[in-house]
């Protein structure tokens, strides 16, 4: 009798241990067919209990099968770790096989480049970007070769817009406000001013932004919207503009030069070079030639020492010497400026570009003035022909043209 009492005690405390233990349950996190197990033995019905448990097969069953589904998927985890050690291991070398073909399309783009081969230069360059259409350098590389050698505006634009899309999906500011700026080139040399202010306003909180009040792509734009105002004739305010970017490049330079020296950051002396160009230019149409020509002169020995006597931007500089010394009167020494810089310009950029049409204007102009009438009006009408084929009837230039 005694061990029976004893029984029922422990029995009683083991049904009070099980019930304290099930009243603490979340039974939110337990199924239906659970609940109503934890259900029967809070209420003590445990016969009720046992039944449903046993309708759930014997646990000696159901723990072999587990150990079996748990050994299985021991199995495909070391597999799925093989094959994400494949795929790695594929995705490594399928990158090494698209940065070795993107260099060969690279080097192919430059030696068709050196040999004045553009068409097939632009087919390289542009091939590269079409193995990764997603790498903003390449697209941005692609826009400026075709903007700048073979004046394609719309295929420059969507180049460049495409590359701006990436960059906003993958917040990389440096690279967007180039873009920016590189947009507003091609506005502008299509003859959209506003719309070309507009990106550049856009570049420059980026730039201030990134590296405050003193850097070369700050001054760049700042230069560039400088230009806008000489597209109006208001030479003036452009001087104010193209002066404050020529000074943060040279205080940059002056700044950093140790930094430049060692190789730290690139060398910003190419942007001076062009700035001398810019101020030369305003100071033309101002009509101070001396101070023309002395910038002139400044930006010619940076291009040479930089070794870039055969770019567009130097044949920009030759021809503006040719048109300076029209000023000057020395048409002869002009006529000399300008036929080199037509040379220069074809054999780097396409026939039709519109360079090519501003060195045939420079031509026609140098004609006039050594009253070779017939000459001057040949050369003028192929500027025009140019101009009219590649920038369209409506454009600024087709005024200057005709006049």
């Amino acid at each position: 009798l005694q061990k029976l009492n004893n029984d029922q005690d422990a029995n009683e405390r083991i049904i009070k241990d099980m019930t304290d233990r099930y009243a603490s349950m979340d039974f939110d996190q337990i199924d239906d067919f659970n609940r109503r197990i934890s259900d029967c033995i809070i209420n003590g019905r445990l016969t009720e209990a046992d039944s449903l448990l046993r309708t759930k097969g014997d646990i000696g069953v159901r723990t072999a099968e587990l150990r079996q589904l748990q050994e299985q998927n021991a199995k495909d985890e070391e597999k799925l770790k093989k094959e994400k050690k494949t795929l790695e291991k594929n995705k490594d070398l399928a990158q090494k096989k698209l940065d070795d073909i993107a260099q060969d399309c690279y080097s192919k783009f430059e030696l068709f480049k050196m040999q004045h081969q553009n068409d097939s230069a632009m087919y390289y360059i542009e091939y590269r970007v079409r193995l990764d259409s997603s790498n903003i350098g390449w697209l941005r590389e692609a826009g400026y070769f075709v903007y700048s050698y073979m004046a394609d505006y719309p295929k420059a634009l969507q180049l460049y817009q495409t590359a701006v899309e990436k960059c906003k999906s993958t917040d990389d500011k440096k690279s967007l406000a180039h873009l920016y700026n590189d947009i507003g080139l091609v506005l502008s040399d299509k003859g959209d001013d506003q719309k070309a202010l507009e990106y550049y306003q856009l570049a420059l909180p980026i730039w201030k932004d990134l590296y405050g009040e003193c850097n070369p792509d700050l001054a760049s734009t700042i230069g560039n919207i400088g230009c806008l105002f000489g597209n109006k004739d208001d030479h003036e305010q452009e001087l104010k503009y193209v002066q404050r970017a020529m000074d943060m490049n040279l205080r940059f330079r002056y700044e950093n030069i140790d930094k430049i020296n060692n190789g730290e950051i690139e060398d910003n002396l190419q942007w001076i070079g062009i700035a001398y160009i810019n101020v030369g230019v305003i100071l033309h149409h101002l009509n101070k030639l001396e101070d023309a020509m002395t910038n002139y002169m400044k930006a010619d020995s940076i291009y040479r020492e930089l070794q870039l006597e055969e770019t567009p931007d130097y044949a920009s500089l030759i021809s503006n010497i040719g048109r300076l010394y029209g000023s000057m009167k020395d048409y002869n020494l002009a006529m000399d400026y300008q036929e080199k810089a037509l040379k220069l310009r074809l054999k780097m950029l396409e026939p039709n570009h519109p360079d090519v049409a501003n060195s045939y204007k420079g031509i026609g102009d140098t004609f006039f003035h050594l009253g070779e009438y017939n000459k001057s009006l040949e050369s003028h009408q192929k500027a025009l022909d140019i101009r009219k084929n590649k920038l369209g009837k409506n454009h600024p230039s087709i005024i200057s043209s005709y006049n």
